[in-house]
C-alpha cells in the first residue's frame, strides 16, 4: 500500500517555460505484486496539463475499517485543491483508486504544499512532461 501511494504521488519536477503545440497523450503502466497502475498524461510540448492515475491493489488480509479510514484521510488531500478529483472503491479485497489532476498556474502551489507534487525549483510554473516520464520509467512504468 505504501508503495502504491509513493508511485501515485511520483515526484513531479517542473520546467521553466512552455511552448505551444498540440495536445498529446502518453499512457504508462506498472504491474507488480498484486498492483496494477495506469498513469495517463495529457501534455502540450513539455507541459503536463492533465494526469489521470487509475490503480487496483489486492489488499487481502487488510483490516477493512483501518484501510477505509486511511484512504478517506488520504482523499482529503484533494478536497480543497482546484482541478483535482479523487475516488476509490474497496470491493472483494481490491482497492481501486482514480485520481485526476488538471494542472494550472492556479493549483501548482497548493499541489506543492500538500505534497502531491514536489520540485526543487521554487518558481515552478508547470509540470514537466519529460521529467515526469523519466521518473515514471525509473519507477518501473512502461510508457507508450
Amino acid at each position: 500500500m505504501k508503495k502504491l501511494l509513493s508511485l501515485c504521488c511520483v515526484l513531479l519536477l517542473a520546467g521553466c517555460s512552455t511552448t505551444q503545440s498540440e495536445e498529446k497523450t502518453t499512457v504508462c503502466k506498472l504491474s507488480e505484486d498484486g498492483m496494477e497502475i495506469t498513469n495517463t498524461l495529457v501534455y502540450k510540448g513539455d507541459e503536463v496539463i492533465k494526469q489521470t492515475i487509475d490503480s487496483a491493489v489486492t489488499v487481502e488480509g487488510a483490516d477493512t475499517e483501518t484501510l477505509t479510514a486511511f484512504v478517506d484521510e488520504y482523499a482529503k488531500l484533494y478536497d480543497d485543491i482546484k482541478g483535482t478529483q479523487y475516488s476509490y472503491d474497496l470491493k472483494d479485497n481490491v482497492l481501486t483508486e482514480n485520481i485526476i489532476i488538471e494542472y494550472s498556474s492556479e493549483n501548482i502551489e497548493d499541489l506543492l504544499e500538500m505534497g502531491i507534487i514536489s520540485s526543487e525549483d521554487e518558481n515552478i510554473r508547470f509540470v514537466s512532461y519529460k521529467q515526469t516520464i523519466d521518473l515514471l520509467n525509473e519507477s518501473g512504468f512502461t510508457c507508450k
